[in-house]
């Protein structure tokens, strides 16, 4: 079993007992490739429309070495199930999917989560062991996209003109304000009169916008 946390990983070991290898990765293990790193040019790319592109995906620092030895000692010690016990998040599910195809070749990997860390809760979550959820990986992608091609981007512009940081959430949601801004500027009030009233239970209401309307 494979969790983020070593603290965590040794809990879960007391837990299982023997019969389990249980790891910690340290979090996430492979990202987009950082700026001057091997790769890092293909990380901006064009894609087709409606579907996420899958740029080149760079190891964090430290992670070649720690993945590479616990996909080792798997290997000498016969393990058959790969059981994927990352954080119950985004950012947890798509560690999950990189470590998934980093252990690929093994017969079986298997996604599980648990919101506290008792003997309890783990064996219901290898109980319910389900697959990666995609949509959840999706969404952590999108937000490495908007960061590599909106944040990095615009908070280097920023930076030259020494303005505050430009993130993938700010930037966008500043534009939809402006945008608004402007339409309110360009509205040109109009003067009506209207008349409200009821009669026999019904209400009703009446506007007129213009003097002359009927």
């Amino acid at each position: 079993m494979i969790l983020e946390s070593g603290a965590k990983a040794k809990t879960v070991k007391k837990y299982l007992g023997k019969g389990w290898i249980v790891q910690a990765c340290g979090g996430h293990v492979q990202d987009l490739p950082s700026k001057g790193s091997k790769g890092s040019s293909k990380s901006m790319w064009d894609s087709e429309r409606n579907v996420l592109p899958e740029p080149p995906w760079g190891w964090t620092s430290g992670a070649k070495k720690k993945i590479t030895d616990m996909v080792k000692k798997a290997k000498s010690s016969n393990v058959e199930e790969v059981y994927i016990a990352t954080d119950p998040d985004r950012e947890g599910e798509f560690i999950a999917w990189r470590l998934s195809i980093i252990f690929a070749k093994f017969p079986s990997q298997k996604r599980v989560t648990f919101n506290e860390i008792t003997e309890t809760s783990v064996q219901k979550a290898i109980e319910e062991a389900r697959e990666i959820d995609t949509a959840l990986v999706d969404s952590a992608k999108v937000r490495r996209f908007m960061d590599r091609l909106v944040g990095f981007e615009c908070s280097r512009f920023s930076r030259s003109w020494r303005l505050a940081s430009m993130g993938r959430v700010q930037t966008p949601t500043l534009g939809f304000i402006i945008e608004r801004e402007l339409l309110r500027e360009k509205h040109v009030p109009i003067v009506y009169n209207s008349v409200n009233f009821t009669s026999n239970d019904t209400n009703f209401k009446i506007r007129f916008h213009e003097k002359d309307d009927p």
